[in-house]
């Protein structure tokens, strides 16, 4: 493929894929065609620590626009710059080009913009894009490069704009959204490239992306520009192999190899953590005796199979064990050889003494039961069903998936007789919006905006007192005085019921902390998901969590206890023999696990002293029972 002619077709480039199939890596190689070509490339990043910025040896990207890799040289390139855009910046900025600074900051401070998104999610997400449109307009390169969130998140991250220029009918959001959503659906100005790898779930995965983005995003209009691979002309290359980091350091242990040797000795002594969790030894103890697991980490790193196995492990020991995802990606019927799963637990029949079940949420579905469950009566169950405000913020947009798995989490747990209920969570950055969803809502429905919005009034400006009625006009400068209405007008449906979502969500925040429920934290051996798998366990430790297992799949096989300058030796020594290559093969294998080996030493002691369980590379991808039963015996044997 000719870059230059790649290239031609649009000035914004959209970069998306499942988590861990080198989407960063993609995004910064076709910076670098493009550079070569002779054009000019800005990448934008949007969920941080992706370590596009390391790939050019540079720090770490922020708000600011910095060059990432200079024009000129022996090969004539053109320059490369690189930026991050978070939304409260992008809101900060948009108010001051349109000349209400004076309300930006207090806008911030008071809390109103985490209040709106909580209110209408999605905001978020169209200041991002409505940044990079503004990007694309004043033609800042020639080239701009979206690094777009993983696979099923990017759906919802694109869909904001549609769905939003139907709650958001005017004011500034409005125009951004129409604006946004005309750039998406102009394949001149804008096109997806979609990055996977050569392996059956991933392909699929990107197959439903692909889909999503065409019928969802632009229906009736032009149908999104979707590629796969990698740069033009390039293999789609694996994702960086950066340096690990450790953010915290528990206490010192003798290094992974021997961690992992004590994590399974069965003799030990139970001891608990300083959150009051006890330590366990292996694996097995949680799938048989945890109320709750929730398997967590970056996405590509078989965190759904984890999840899946635990489940399946917990009925073979005679438990009724449901696993549910909250990931939008639907890797999980998959991974259990099922054609698909719905909101309600799905019972898999099998030859195992328990239950197993399973369920993928559907957030719509979930929150309209929940209405429906705790309305006072059928004509208020009605009225919120049937309100323009509720319909768009129950749908697809981002954050409003969270509260429904928080809902969903106590529902299983609580009103149902499941003995263990295992969470495939999304990838690290929305997992950790999971788990603070039950915070926000409690914030949401203490913050004095929703109290206005609640008081008894005929409309925004009728607000109980001046400062008040002046906080309600900033945040309709944001969103459009007819939002606020259609907010007053679900909340007044909505009153009575404030006491039983707040009381919900202290139990789930209570249950994330409950000695019964175990983090487990899934990584594989690359540098670059040891790194956020890192950065996870420290944000668990800020909570007060601890992991309680760590699970690194893929890993490589040593074949045997020798060194790979030994066996790289003896290659040479029989250097033009068929047996030299074998020692040559051997010490390449025996080089990557070594290397392996280091990339986990930091994130071993980090968690010290959970069990460390390594799953070796399989010989084929994971898609019905038998693929389970294959990784349990690597991680409960």
């Amino acid at each position: 493929m000719d870059p230059a002619r790649f290239f031609a077709a649009s000035r914004v480039v959209i970069v998306a894929g499942k988590g861990g199939v080198g989407k960063t890596t993609v995004t910064a190689g076709l910076a670098r065609a493009a550079a070569l070509a002779g054009l000019s490339s800005l990448i934008i990043e949007v969920e941080g620590k992706s370590g596009l910025a390391a790939l050019f040896g540079r720090e770490p990207l922020t708000y600011e626009q910095v060059e990432l890799s200079p024009g000129g040289g022996r090969e004539g390139a053109a320059d490369i710059r690189g930026r991050t855009l978070t939304p409260d910046d992008a809101l900060l900025e948009y108010l001051r080009d349109h000349g209400l600074s004076r309300i930006s900051r207090r806008l911030l401070s008071g809390g109103a913009l985490d209040v709106v998104a909580t209110a209408a999610p999605g905001i978020k997400d169209i200041l991002i894009l409505g940044k990079v449109k503004q990007l694309e307009r004043e033609k800042v390169a020639d080239v701009i490069l979206l690094d777009a969130p993983a696979a099923g998140h990017a759906i919802t991250f694109l869909l904001a704009a549609r769905a939003l220029l139907d709650a958001v009918r005017v004011g500034p959001i409005n125009s951004q959204a129409r604006d946004v959503l005309d750039m998406l659906t102009d394949p001149t100005r804008c096109q997806v490239v979609l990055v996977t790898l050569p392996e059956e779930t991933p392909v699929n995965e990107l197959v439903d992306t692909a889909y999503h983005l065409e019928d969802r995003v632009a229906p009736g209009a032009h149908r999104a520009s979707t590629r796969a691979g990698g740069a033009p002309g390039r293999p789609a290359a694996a994702p960086p192999d950066r340096v690990a980091v450790p953010l915290q350091r528990g206490p010192r242990s003798p290094g992974p190899r021997a961690a992992g040797r004590i994590a399974h000795r069965g003799d030990r002594d139970v001891v608990r953590s300083p959150d009051g969790r006890p330590f366990v030894t292996s694996l097995l103890e949680l799938a048989t005796t945890a109320q709750v697991v929730v398997c967590t980490g970056s996405g590509g790193v078989g965190k759904t199979t984890t999840a899946a196995a635990v489940a399946l492990e917990g009925a073979r020991r005679g438990r009724k064990a449901v696993v549910v995802t909250i990931d939008p990606a639907k890797r999980l019927a998959d991974a259990l050889g099922l054609e698909g799963l719905t909101n309600t637990p799905t019972q898999i029949a099998g030859e195992w003494r328990g239950e197993l079940w399973a369920m993928m949420l559907d957030t719509k579905s979930t929150f309209d039961d929940l209405v429906v469950k705790y309305s006072t009566d059928a004509r208020q169950a009605q009225r919120i069903l049937g309100n323009r405000f509720y319909k768009n913020i129950s749908g697809a947009l981002s954050g409003t998936q969270e509260y429904m798995a928080m809902e969903k989490l106590y529902e299983l747990h609580e009103e149902t007789d499941f003995d263990l209920v295992v969470v495939d969570t999304p990838p690290t950055r929305h997992a950790l919006d999971f788990l603070d969803a039950p915070r926000r809502l409690t914030r949401f429905l203490d913050h004095r905006l929703y109290r206005i919005l609640m008081a008894p009034t005929r409309g925004f400006v009728k607000a109980v007192n001046v400062a008040a009625q002046a906080f309600v006009r900033t945040v309709s400068k944001v969103v459009g005085g007819e939002v606020i209405e259609d907010a007053i007008t679900f909340f007044s449906a909505f009153q009575g019921m404030e006491e039983g979502f707040k009381t919900r969500a202290k139990v789930v925040l209570e249950l994330l902390s409950d000695p019964n429920t175990a983090f487990v934290l899934v990584a594989s051996p690359r540098r670059d998901t040891v790194e956020e798998a890192e950065y996870f366990a420290r944000r668990l430790g800020e909570a007060g969590i601890g992991v309680r297992a760590l699970i690194v799949n893929r890993m490589h096989p040593t074949f045997g206890t020798g060194l790979a300058e030994a066996a790289r030796e003896r290659a040479r020594t029989l250097a033009g023999t068929d047996i030299g290559a074998l020692y040559a093969n051997l010490a390449d294998f025996r080089l990557v696990a070594s290397r392996e080996e280091e990339h986990l030493s930091g994130l071993a002691e980090l968690v010290a002293p959970a069990p460390v369980v390594r799953v070796p590379f399989l010989r084929t991808d994971v898609h019905d029972i038998d693929g389970l039963t294959e990784v349990g015996r690597h991680l409960f044997g």
